[in-house]
């Protein structure tokens, strides 16, 4: 009865945070172009992005799905032939609202721009200065991408829901949150339909983590029984969610383990503020386990989009 109230209890404050936290979140993306860029062009494109996310409040460097993605492509170059030679480019910047897993792009906003310099690098950079973010313009164009994203994932939820009960059935938990992570909670349907969804999956996946925990100490204090061994399997026990079937047996583990133990005040003690370090983070993690769980696991997968660090 108490881990089902303890369980409700964290799904209360998921509830909370998803209800209010309403924004999509975009991270700005490294650019893409079939030209290196000089870093000079790197840093402004960089710095135009992060100032017209942080203006709009949605910016998110940790756990967005999505990314806004520049992209240069050349119109027309040329390079004078006297001395010193000067390089002229023509070309067009554009910016799209992507997610980072499987690339579907949103929206574009395109700029045509021209710079001169001394190489095409510099002539690129040049003409960066005349590329304004900042504009009631852009930021309609990042209003109506979110409008869309939200749009487009209450329309596909019933096959993301499929997919991720899919998943949940193979034991596929991580791969369940992942899929779970890119709902955005703007969408209409994510408070009747998705919060008790992440409570199945999020119980399940925290479930399977004890077991695996409890395994691996069971294992560990089979080969060998000694002082040292008894230190390691407690740190596995530490590990295992309270709110699990596996925590009871785990405590009947540790009992076992007693006798090994030389100075079992000092151990007790480090033991019991390990579990309470824990118990702290299993709140945190629930809190934030759609995203944080799912977009770790999507990126060690791999992403279609490279981030900025």
């Amino acid at each position: 009865m108490k881990s089902k109230q303890t369980l409700n209890y964290l799904l209360f404050f998921i509830g909370i945070i998803f209800g209010t936290a309403q924004e999509v979140t975009i991270a700005p993306a490294r650019i893409k172009s079939d030209y290196t860029l000089s870093e000079k062009a790197d840093t402004q494109i960089i710095a135009k992005m992060q100032k017209v996310l942080n203006k709009s409040g949605i910016i998110d460097y940790e756990n967005a799905v999505f990314a806004l993605v520049p992209e240069i492509s050349i119109l027309s170059e040329h390079t004078s032939s006297g001395i010193p030679s000067i390089a002229e480019v023509e070309y067009e910047l554009s910016f799209s609202v992507m997610n980072i897993f499987d690339g579907k792009a949103f929206a574009t906003h395109s700029f045509k721009t021209k710079g001169r310099g001394s190489n095409k690098g510099n002539a690129i950079a040049m003409g960066l200065k005349n590329i304004d973010l900042n504009t009631p313009i852009f930021s309609e164009f990042l209003e109506r991408t979110k409008s869309k994203i939200i749009s487009h994932y209450e329309r596909e939820l019933p096959k993301m829901i499929q997919r991720i009960n899919i998943q949940v059935g193979a034991k596929n938990y991580e791969e369940a949150l992942f899929i779970l992570s890119q709902i955005p909670e703007a969408i209409p349907s994510y408070a009747s339909k998705i919060l008790p969804l992440t409570e199945k999956v999020y119980k399940s996946y925290e479930e399977n983590l004890g077991k695996e925990f409890l395994q691996r100490a069971k294992s560990k204090w089979a080969i060998s029984k000694d002082e040292y061994t008894a230190s390691e399997v407690a740190e596995l026990l530490s590990q295992i969610p309270v709110e699990t079937s596996a925590y009871k047996e785990s405590q009947v583990l540790l009992k076992n383990i007693d006798k090994y133990i030389a100075n079992k005040d000092v151990f007790y003690r480090k033991l019991r503020e390990k579990e309470i370090n824990n118990a702290h983070l299993e709140r945190k993690a629930a809190i934030e386990a759609i995203r944080a769980i799912g977009v770790a696991y999507g990126k060690n997968a791999g992403t279609k989009v490279v981030l900025w660090k």
